[in-house]
């Protein structure tokens, strides 16, 4: 049986249940395909933007984005009961990159044994490693720190660069997948996951 509303909409019955044909549903009522998005200013919208294009990935969910960029520093001095510092984004990050990175070398070093191997792995793993590669895309810069965090230089720090960055991996992990991460991974470590990268710069990347 068909009723048509005075709305204009037209409901169906059929076998007792009630049908709406998804066409008759308000624009409210449909998904929206648009990415999940916090609230920012403009300059930092773009700063974002530029970091995507630099690590080659767009999020869907830029919240994860923004977990990742916030140092603990910041949520205990704004007192947010809901705040997310990028600690344990951090954590996961950590077992990632030490997983594809090990994974890549198991690869191009077949012959290796697990001592050389493991030496390769902490000298791109380590935080003089993982701070490089944040300061090439600036992360310091982006990084939500508290005054105080930010008057004992905290955008320089080793340590908060290279959390970042671990926190960025799991970022792109948790958003995308691991398939996302790994690409992630790739692209930032550049030459030194391949065969002739790690001959001749990576053995020696601490220095």
């Amino acid at each position: 049986m068909r009723l048509s509303l005075a709305n204009g909409h037209t409901l169906w019955f059929h076998g007792g249940n009630l049908h709406i044909p998804l066409k008759e549903l308000p624009r409210t009522a449909m998904p929206s395909p648009e990415r999940k998005r916090t609230t920012m200013h403009p300059h930092r919208e773009r700063m974002l933007a530029r970091l995507e294009a630099a690590i080659g990935y767009r999020f869907k969910d830029r919240r994860l984005l923004a977990e990742a960029l916030t140092h603990t520093s910041y949520v205990h001095a704004s007192r947010r009961r809901n705040g997310c510092d990028n600690q344990r984004m951090a954590f996961l990050g950590d077992s990632l990159l030490t997983f594809m990175v090990s994974k890549r070398l198991m690869e191009n070093y077949p012959e290796d044994s697990e001592g050389n191997l493991s030496r390769m792995r902490a000298s791109l793993v380590d935080t003089t490693a993982l701070a490089r590669l944040a300061e090439q895309l600036h992360l310091g810069a982006l990084l939500l720190l508290s005054r105080g965090e930010e008057k004992i230089g905290g955008r320089t720090k080793k340590s908060v660069l290279a959390e970042a960055f671990e926190a960025l991996a799991a970022a792109v992990c948790l958003d995308g997948g691991i398939s996302c991460a790994e690409r992630f991974a790739n692209r930032l470590y550049g030459s030194l996951l391949t065969r002739e990268g790690m001959d001749g710069e990576a053995r020696d990347y601490k220095t």
